[in-house]
């Protein structure tokens, strides 16, 4: 399937980029390229796939936002199932947003901070057990973001989870460092959020060029990206194309959740509808 889609972005991008698949003919007649509405694809994308996304992204992140703050108010059973839900949901949804890469996305790293993975455990520890940590910098790049939560919320059952929230060495530090890592999940979602429901809509439909920093430009760029990582990153790596056939599953995306073979069909789909200018529904 992702071959397939490979194929045929590279159509994709030969009618929509402009003249460099076919030459313009010598007389005045436009070419189909030419001729192409690019203006009413670029406002389809906005209006029904992009901000659609990105609002029920954003539903997602409140949702999770409540359960984090009620569960490190009061760290037990039932609040730590609330959250792993709600962290579940939120995962899921992202997966319609990674490709969106431009605009303000692009500004806040949304993709790098949120899902870099696989991520790195010992320096999470460290971070803990420290109190110290800037989240901006290029060292805790993989120490935050969704899979951070993943290995925070799933590494251990529920019981010895709650348990290192509460008992545990560094339950204070760990409680705090969640607190931190999911406030900026939320803030950088928040930021994307406002910019798409303000000016953003308007400059993205209407940057109709062919260049390589046009709409087109830039959603051609990102559909190619995000193919890459869904073959590389989240299931060839893992499947040990890279490590003489010998598996790695434990860099697979939401490791510790275990749901990464949904969350790359998920991310598949949206390539997909992506591509076809089709909503979530289709």
């Amino acid at each position: 399937m992702a071959k397939k889609i490979s194929t045929v972005l590279i159509i994709f991008s030969c009618l929509l980029i402009g003249n460099s698949c076919k030459d313009k003919k010598d007389d005045d007649t436009p070419t189909p390229e030419e001729e192409f509405d690019r203006a009413a694809m670029l406002s389809n994308l906005a209006n029904n796939i992009i901000v659609p996304a990105y609002t029920e992204l954003k539903l997602k992140t409140d949702t999770f936002d409540i359960a984090r703050t009620n569960f490190v108010s009061a760290p037990d059973s039932a609040n730590l199932v609330a959250l792993r839900n709600a962290f579940g949901e939120l995962y899921k949804t992202w997966q319609s947003c990674s490709v969106f890469e431009f605009g303000q996305a692009e500004v806040e790293l949304l993709r790098a901070s949120l899902n870099t993975f696989p991520t790195d455990t010992v320096q999470i520890n460290s971070n803990i057990a420290s109190g110290t940590y800037d989240l901006a910098s290029v060292a805790n790049i993989d120490a935050k973001g969704l899979p951070a939560i993943d290995f925070l919320l799933f590494k251990n059952n529920i019981s010895n989870t709650v348990y290192s929230f509460t008992a545990g060495t560094n339950a204070t530090n760990r409680k705090t460092y969640l607190t931190d890592i999911g406030n900026e999940v939320k803030t950088k979602i928040v930021n994307v959020f406002n910019s798409w429901n303000t000016s953003y809509v308007s400059t993205f439909s209407s940057n109709t060029g062919t260049n390589i920093g046009s709409s087109v430009g830039q959603l051609v760029n990102q559909i190619n990206f995000d193919l890459e990582l869904l073959k590389n990153a989240k299931i060839g790596i893992p499947l040990g194309k890279k490590t003489l056939d010998i598996p790695v599953p434990e860099k697979t995306e939401a490791y510790y959740k275990g749901n990464s073979a949904e969350l790359a069909k998920l991310n598949l789909k949206n390539l997909e509808n992506v591509f076809l200018g089709k909503d979530a529904l289709g």
